[in-house]
């Protein structure tokens, strides 16, 4: 008879130990699935920011430039220029220091890139290659007392299943035009 109850005895207790085992793993892989989970959500978050700051960082060294130069310039090239429309092309006129002919810069939307060009000759492209300008329009705002430029950017990136466009835009009156008026 004790030999029947010790069998009984390591059948009950053999059956909680597998129950348990169950309940462990159960509770192992729902964990495991949540964190899973966890680290695909923060993986897309990081490549969302990253591509918004790519963005950011490129508008700023882009319309940067294009003001800094325009705030120089004392005129804007109509006729080297195609304002109101995409792509957009503007060619600024400034004064050479040294006496010498006018130096132009212009800044041109070539379908995925903005050119920037000091006298004809290409200094280089402004947008990385891992960004894309897919808009660049200029406006001219002229008055009687004064010339502005405003500028219409759209950025558009792409880092695996995240991207991300944004648009941008900056007004820059043309220091040496109403200085000279």
């Amino acid at each position: 008879m004790n030999t029947i109850s010790n069998f009984k005895f390591l059948i009950s207790k053999r059956c909680q130990t597998l129950i348990e085992l169950l309940v462990y793993t159960a509770l192992v892989v729902v964990i495991g699935g949540i964190v899973t989970t966890m680290l695909v959500v923060m993986q897309r978050a990081i490549a969302q920011v990253t591509v918004a700051r790519r963005i950011q960082a490129t508008a700023a060294v882009v319309l940067e430039r294009i003001v800094r130069d325009a705030r120089v310039a004392h005129d804007i090239d109509e006729l080297a220029s195609t304002l109101g429309s995409r792509p957009g092309r503007v060619t600024f006129l400034v004064r050479d220091e040294g006496g010498g002919p006018d130096v132009s810069y212009t800044f041109t939307g070539t379908g995925s890139t903005i050119e920037l060009r000091r006298s004809g000759v290409l200094e280089g492209e402004l947008v990385p290659d891992n960004v894309r300008a897919t808009n660049l329009v200029f406006r001219q705002i002229a008055t009687p007392v004064s010339t502005a430029l405003r500028v219409e950017l759209t950025l558009q990136a792409e880092q695996g299943h995240a991207s991300g466009t944004e648009r941008f835009y900056a007004t820059a009156v043309l220091r040496d035009a109403y200085q000279l008026r």
